[in-house]
C-alpha cells in the first residue's frame, strides 16, 4: 500500500467516525427536543387540569371541544364522555369523524 492509499484509508476512517458522531449527536438533539416537548405538555396539562377544577365554565367548554375531536374509546373514557356510537347510534363513527383534528394528540 502506498502513501496515497494509506492517506485515503485514514481519511475514509475519519469520515466514517465523523458520520457516526453526527448521527449520535443528531439523535441526542432529537431526544432533548422530545424531552422539552414532553415537559411543556406536562406543564400545560397541569395548568388545564387545575383550571378545569377551578372553573366549571372552562371545564364544560373544554369537554365540549374534546367531545368533538376524541374518537378513540379509551380517550373518551378518560373524560367520561359517552362513546360516539352512544352519541350517534345511526352513524358510523369513522365515516363521520370530520371534526377530528390531526396532530392534536400523538401516540
Amino acid at each position: 500500500m502506498n502513501k496515497i492509499d494509506s492517506d485515503i484509508e485514514k481519511l475514509e476512517q475519519k469520515l466514517r467516525e465523523s458520520k457516526a458522531k453526527l448521527i449520535n449527536l443528531t439523535n441526542q438533539k432529537k431526544e432533548q427536543e422530545k424531552q422539552l416537548t414532553l415537559k411543556k405538555q406536562l406543564i400545560i396539562g397541569e395548568f388545564v387540569l387545575k383550571k378545569m377544577q377551578d372553573d366549571k365554565g372552562y371545564l364544560d367548554s373544554l369537554l365540549n371541544e374534546l367531545d368533538g375531536i376524541l374518537i378513540k374509546p379509551f380517550e373518551r373514557e378518560l373524560f367520561n364522555l359517552p362513546s360516539q356510537l352512544e352519541n350517534n347510534p345511526d352513524k358510523d363513527t369513522f365515516k363521520n369523524s370530520s371534526k377530528v383534528k390531526t396532530g392534536l394528540v400523538k401516540y
